[in-house]
């Protein structure tokens, strides 16, 4: 038998053994192994938000014309959007074949985005910009923040969450995507008279506009620079009063005014 060959010949199974060993060693240290295979498809998430529209509309203003547009991506297999109510914001996956290098289709993605953000999102939504990641969309761990004592409000730890905790969460080191559940934000909110608004025939988006216009940041220089036409006795800095942050500056915004500067209409009228 094959086996008597061995067992009458310790000399041959040494020597085969240790050439087995060797072999083995060998295919170790050269050999391709892959102990964890990619079997999940790579995804890219695309993000956009559309301040106070309804899941419908963004559906319909951006969702759409997005997904147009990427349709056809090179080693791309399928897409799966979802949006609702209250976020004002779309999140796009969109799935690769496996093995598929996302740097290399992530150029196309972005400028497929663009494409659409260019020609048919709505400028409120392309204001907003369109935010493009590499991620696993599986939820990997869930961190609740509260209060103990219960002083803070839900907006207050929101806020401060917002603010000083997501932006070093989302730099940490293979860390795809940071989302905030149940995210509360401060925001002024400007109720109009449609009566009023009628009478003076002012639109929403001139309100808008004015606000948006009379509550930024403006970089205005200053004085005694040159070329002058003579001696300046002082230089110094002009500066705007910036963003508003108080409610009666927004009572005060200018929406409509004549031509001697004397306003028409404003916020609180």
């Amino acid at each position: 038998m094959f086996s008597e060959k061995f067992i009458s010949r310790p000399v041959l199974s040494i020597v085969c053994s240790v050439m087995i060993v060797i072999g083995g060693v060998m295919a170790a240290i050269y050999a391709p192994i892959d102990q964890y295979p990619l079997i999940i498809p790579p995804v890219l998430n695309i993000n956009a938000t559309f301040p106070g529209a309804s899941s419908e509309a963004i559906a319909n203003a951006v969702t759409a014309p997005i997904e147009d547009q990427i349709a056809g991506t090179e080693d791309m297999i399928y897409m799966q959007s979802a949006s609702q109510n209250g976020s004002n914001s779309v999140s796009i996956n969109v799935y690769f074949n496996v093995g598929t290098e996302l740097g290399v289709v992530e150029a196309d993605t972005l400028n497929r985005s663009l494409t659409a953000s260019n020609s048919f999102i709505p400028e409120q939504a392309r204001a907003q910009g369109i935010r493009i990641r590499k991620m696993i969309p599986d939820l990997f761990q869930v961190i609740p923040f509260y209060s103990e004592t219960g002083s803070p409000d839900p907006l207050y730890i929101a806020n401060y969450v917002q603010r000083f905790i997501y932006p070093v969460i989302e730099q940490l080191h293979g860390i795809g995507f940071v989302n905030i559940l149940g995210q509360r934000s401060y925001a002024v909110r400007i109720n109009v008279d449609p009566k009023k608004l009628a009478f003076y025939k002012i639109s929403i988006p001139e309100i808008i506009a004015k606000v948006r216009d009379q509550s930024s940041q403006y970089a205005i220089g200053q004085n005694a620079m040159p070329p002058t036409y003579g001696p300046e006795k002082s230089n110094f800095m002009i500066t705007t009063t910036g963003y508003y942050t108080d409610v009666k500056q927004f009572e005060d915004v200018v929406i409509r005014a004549n031509m001697d500067g004397k306003d028409v209409v404003d916020l609180k009228n």
